[in-house]
Order: C-alpha cells, then structure tokens, then sequence
C-alpha cells in the first residue's frame, strides 16, 4: 500500500524540491541520501543536486517533468512543472502519524494552493491515478478520466472553483470555501451539517478532513452540484481493475 500526497498550485521550483528533499530524508531517517533528478522533457539524469539547482537557475534546461527518488523505492517525490503538481508517495511501511503530521504542517511552507490525500494498492496505480490515466479510480462514485481531461484542457478550476473529489484530507483554501451551495457557502456547509472539520494552517490554506462513513453521501451533495470535477453516479462508474 502507497500514501500518496497531491499537491497544486505552488510555482517554485527551488523551495518545492527542497521541501520533498527534506520529507524523503525524514522518511528515510537519513540526511545523507544519494539522489537522481530527471528531465523526462530532455532526457536528461542529473546525479548532482546544485548542479541540477544551476541548470534551473541558469535557465539551460527545459523542464517539463522531474523525479527524485531513493533506491529503496520506500518514498518518491515527483514534480510536474507544466501544471505545477507535486506528487510524494509514501510505502506504508514507512508512513507513521508523526510523518504525516509534518507533511501536513509542513506545507505552507512551499504556498500550495490545493491538494489531497490518498491511498493506492502499488505505486504503478498511485502514479496513473495522479493524472487520471488507465482508468484507475479509488471510489465507486469516480471518473478519473475526467480529471485528465480537466489536465488536459488546462483546467485550474480546482484551484479555486473546483475540487477533484472529496478525500479524507483534503487541503483547500478560501476560494473554495466560499464556492456557493444551494445559498451557502463551502465553509458554511461543512459547518452547519458537520461534514467533517477545518483547522487552518495558514491565511489561505486549511485542512478539511472528512470522516470514511461520510465521504459517499458529501461527494454525492457537491457532486450534484456540479462542485466535483471526477464525482460520477456510482451505476455510471467504469469498472476498476483488479
């Protein structure tokens, strides 16, 4: 099983690889790690990390998609740059709620806009659910092709408008919660029906979690409300592979 973390809407490049950096040496309890960085875009291996940061800054490199990752595959961390995702995938054995609380108080550090967690079988299931692809959906109420389309056409409503889905943890801002439903806002409906609960972890940017029994029934409301960019009639849903 795969913790998976996504991640949107943070444009530097710099603080975002140091940020998923950081996470992977805390994960692995090493601060000595050996690391590779691709440029899927050029196809190009960069084994040297300043080298790599000059590239960036020099502007000698046309950077679509890089990855950092340990031998060990116990945790990865891709960055997008075309859409500014990020992506960090945990093995659940490695996973522990002391990580996961500096993932979570980590983030305003690198001024993210949106995100959610997630978790996934493999990590070959997170990494095509992170774009949609290969019909990979963890819910029975889901289209993930939907999202890709979304990705596709360039869709940033899900920074402001939109959400994908609704997760167990998701991390919206204040766009989001004011998005209006059926004369209330987000923030008021989440606070009126006790649709889980917000903790704020910087001026725009909270934590929403919602309970499991719950998830099916809040995602139908937004879903109907046409709030959720995946959200499907469950008699609709395209089958999941097994």
């Amino acid at each position: 099983m795969f913790f998976n973390i996504a991640l949107y809407g943070s444009e530097d490049v710099k603080k975002n690889l140091e940020w998923g950096k950081n996470i992977i040496e805390k994960v692995m309890q090493n601060s000595d790690l050996e690391y590779y960085i691709v440029d899927f875009d050029n196809h190009q291996t960069f084994k040297n990390y300043d080298v790599f940061l000059d590239n960036v800054k020099l502007k000698l490199v046309d950077i679509v998609s890089l990855y950092i990752s340990e031998d060990t595959k116990q945790c990865s961390f891709s960055l997008l740059l075309e859409n500014h995702s990020i992506y960090l995938r945990i093995n659940e054995n490695s996973i522990n709620e002391s990580i996961c609380n500096l993932i979570i108080e980590s983030l305003t550090l690198i001024n993210i806009k949106y995100g959610y967690i997630y978790v996934t079988d493999n990590e070959m299931y997170a990494k095509s659910y992170e774009g949609g692809h290969n019909f990979i959906n963890i819910y029975d109420y889901e289209d993930s092709s939907l999202w890709e389309d979304a990705q596709y056409e360039e869709d940033d409503s899900f920074l402001t408008s939109k959400l994908r889905l609704v997760y167990n943890k998701n991390f919206i801002n204040n766009f989001h919660l004011s998005i209006n439903i059926d004369n209330r806002t987000l923030k008021q409906l989440i606070v009126d029906e006790k649709f889980g609960s917000l903790l704020q972890l910087s001026k725009d940017l909270y934590l929403w979690q919602v309970a499991e029994e719950q998830l099916e029934s809040v995602n139908e409301l937004l879903g109907k409300n046409k709030i959720l960019i995946s959200w499907i009639q469950p008699q609709t849903q395209i089958s999941k592979p097994k």
